[in-house]
This record gives structure tokens, C-alpha cells and sequence, in this order.
């Protein structure tokens, strides 16, 4: 989905409406870097899915903040320190 689409959202959880700005591709799934329609880039973003839910939230280096995320739960993963649930999140934005 075009980012055009995702303008003027409301997310739940979130005040305001927020609007893509970016959008990536992560193992198959569309993500979208989501900037706050009243405060723009004073405030933090936030990453959704195609289905408008929160992937991560208080983002503020774009990207790189879902990479580092990541790779943590990546680790956490490997040393057997994740639950069952987070394990199938997981699955969905990187390969195992």
C-alpha cells in the first residue's frame, strides 16, 4: 500500500491523527513511519502495519529505531529469553 494512503489516520492508542511520511518493506510486510498530524516532527513517530497497528512506538531516528528493536528481540530470541507470543511477532518482521 502507498503511503498517500496512510494520511490522516487515527491509531489506536495514539492521540491525534497521524499521517505516513515513509513506508518499507520488512520480511513481506508493508511498514509505515507515521509522523503526528498536530505535532509533526516535535514529537515522536511511530511504525504501523498494513492493518494500522503499532510495530513500535516513541521512534525518533526513523528506521533505525525498528533495527535496533530488532536485533534486540533477535538476541532475546536466541538466549531464550522471549515468551511464545513474542516469538510469532517476531516472525513476522524477520527471518528466523
Amino acid at each position: 500500500m502507498n503511503k498517500d494512503k496512510k494520511q490522516g489516520i487515527k491509531i489506536n492508542g495514539m492521540t491525534n491523527k497521524w499521517s505516513a511520511i515513509e513506508n518499507n518493506n520488512y520480511n513481506g510486510h508493508t511498514l509505515y513511519l507515521m509522523e503526528n498530524d498536530t505535532y509533526g516532527d516535535e514529537t515522536e513517530y511511530v511504525i504501523i502495519d498494513e492493518d494500522n497497528h503499532i510495530v513500535i512506538d516513541s521512534v525518533y531516528n526513523g528506521w533505525l529505531d525498528l533495527d535496533e528493536a530488532l536485533e534486540t528481540l533477535e538476541f532475546e530470541l536466541k538466549e531464550g529469553l522471549l515468551i511464545e507470543t513474542d516469538k510469532k511477532y517476531l516472525e513476522m518482521y524477520i527471518t528466523l
